[in-house]
């Protein structure tokens, strides 16, 4: 799945995947915000209730994509939506605080490029947020589907790791996964669980979503991480059985 339309979030998975990455984003996000690669402009919603972010500006190099946002999502995008790819932004340098590109790098012929430009126009206090497919995920996907012609990198932890770090002092690793199952919850006070929620082939299966990054200054990274209470981990509710 390359770019969700509106059809496309008629099944519930796929809008689940794609609304909790942004929401994790928004979450973590200050100040002037641009988010490259923002389809059709859906993940605007998410920002516009982060009351720490002052201002949203979209890029996509979809022209149609650009006109769905313009249509739906025009006022929660201060700085509208705009035609570009991550290598050409056309933002001043040293003007944004939050620059968000989620499911992009993969796309690049060379994500060293799409980087440079990112650092350029973030502030130096700045934070990138992004993510990337994790390698484990692209190798199932081509056992099943085939080959990805649209992916021309495949990253493993130490190699998208290695290469943030090139641009970066701090980086941040999340693994964020659509896992549909069963949430159990004691209701009886008395009843001590441990913090930590146990699900058999849970490591296994978390690996097959995606690798999220914050980077940035350590002072910046450690900032953002404290809009979300420093959690180590996220729930973000996905469906319930009954929708009324």
């Amino acid at each position: 799945m390359e770019r969700c339309s509106e059809e496309d979030f008629e099944l519930k998975s796929y809008w689940l995947e794609h609304a909790h990455r942004y929401s994790f984003a928004a979450r973590l996000a200050s100040g002037d915000v641009a988010d490259c690669a923002c389809g059709i402009g859906y993940g605007s919603v998410f920002f516009k209730e982060n009351t720490e972010v002052t201002s949203y500006i979209g890029f996509d190099p979809s022209e149609d994509a650009i006109k769905v946002a313009h249509s739906k999502y025009s006022q929660n995008a201060s700085g509208g939506f705009n035609l570009s790819t991550l290598e050409n932004i056309p933002l001043r340098n040293a003007s944004v605080d939050t620059f968000v590109s989620l499911e992009t790098l993969e796309h690049l012929v060379t994500p060293v490029e799409g980087l440079g430009n990112i650092r350029r126009v973030l502030k130096d206090d700045g934070i990138f947020i992004g993510s990337v497919p994790t390698q484990q995920l692209e190798e199932l996907a081509t056992l099943i589907y085939g080959p990805n012609e649209y992916h021309l990198h495949k990253f493993d932890r130490d190699k998208i790791i290695t290469l943030l770090g090139g641009f970066f002092e701090c980086v941040e690793l999340f693994n964020v996964s659509l896992v549909l199952g069963t949430y159990a919850k004691a209701l009886d006070e008395d009843t001590k669980l441990s913090n930590t929620l146990v699900v058999d082939r849970v490591n296994e299966l978390t690996g097959l979503g995606s690798y999220f990054f914050i980077c940035g200054k350590k002072s910046s990274v450690d900032l953002a991480l404290k809009r979300i209470g420093n959690a180590s981990a996220l729930y973000f509710p996905g469906v319930e059985k009954i929708i009324v």
